[in-house]
């Protein structure tokens, strides 16, 4: 079953009162190249995202963006050190009496001590963060492999397309090919005659007629393309990555089409050579985006 490189895939929740957002973005290259944006407060968890990434996804060019902000509702908290406010509270019991003074005591006077009453901010558990932060990913994860699964299926219905297409095309050229060097033989010898103007010596004119043959012979480029359209079929049942080796055999198909094209002297052999092209070219970029 083919895969795509192509996907998008997006995660969000909630970690330790930190909202965050994970969005994945997979295009096609010859490897796996990571792309991370991360905030550099969560910068501890960049190496097991990597990691992941690495692990699940085997081609392509990723890009990740983690976006995170702080919720509205947090684990800080506004707290009183007792033993502080008690303090406070006494020093100023003992100066209001050896001054003899009735002073009111506001409220704005516990805020100026700021021991007093102190923000407390929640720490990042980093391994505890890491461990849930790791399964966002993986969320994200699951809908981008599942979108180029769908992607690869599609890719696999257009190839298999493409490749009876290919297979039609070469039956033409075959039974182009069972007549055309005939022909050739015996235009050759009626040309040698009418320049003779006699009959040809038959021994040398037979070995000619071989020679000009063996050149214009397209029968074991027909055969070794029939191979690799096989090959290639074969590939597209296969469950592993298969992307780079279906690359390589557009390539040799591509050479037996030109060698078939340079050597036939036909002109519905090059028309049909020239449409092979055509439909080589169409696989060679749907193949270019296959894991």
């Amino acid at each position: 079953m083919l895969t795509s490189m192509t996907g998008f895939g997006k995660a969000s929740g909630t970690i330790q009162n930190i909202d965050l957002t994970v969005e994945l973005k997979s295009v096609n290259s010859r490897y796996l190249e990571i792309n991370l944006n991360c905030p550099k407060n969560l910068n501890f968890i960049e190496h097991a995202a990597r990691n992941l990434l690495k692990k699940t996804l085997q081609r392509g060019s990723i890009y990740c963006y983690i976006a995170a902000k702080e919720a509205e509702t947090t684990g800080s908290e506004f707290k009183i050190n007792h033993n502080l406010l008690e303090s406070f509270l006494s020093v100023f019991r003992d100066v209001k009496k050896a001054s003899n003074q009735t002073p009111a005591l506001q409220f704005s006077d516990f805020l100026s001590q700021p021991d007093i009453i102190s923000l407390q901010e929640e720490g990042i558990n980093e391994e505890r963060f890491s461990a849930d932060f790791l399964k966002l990913l993986q969320t994200a994860l699951d809908a981008i492999l599942l979108m180029q699964e769908r992607e690869g299926q599609n890719t696999e219905i257009c190839l298999r397309d493409r490749i009876s297409s290919i297979s039609n095309i070469m039956d033409k050229i075959l039974v182009l090919q069972k007549e055309n060097v005939p022909a050739h033989i015996e235009m050759m010898k009626q040309r040698i005659s009418e320049l003779l103007e006699t009959a040809a010596d038959e021994n040398s004119m037979n070995q000619d007629i071989i020679q000009i043959a063996d050149k214009l012979d397209i029968s074991e480029e027909i055969e070794r393309f029939h191979s690799h359209v096989e090959q290639f079929s074969a590939y597209l049942d296969m469950k592993e990555s298969v992307g780079k080796r279906l690359n390589f055999l557009l390539q040799e198909m591509n050479r037996e089409v030109t060698t078939m094209g340079n050597k036939a002297a036909h002109a519905s052999i090059s028309m049909n050579v020239v449409e092979l092209k055509n439909q080589l070219e169409a696989i060679r970029e749907q193949v270019q985006n296959i894991k």
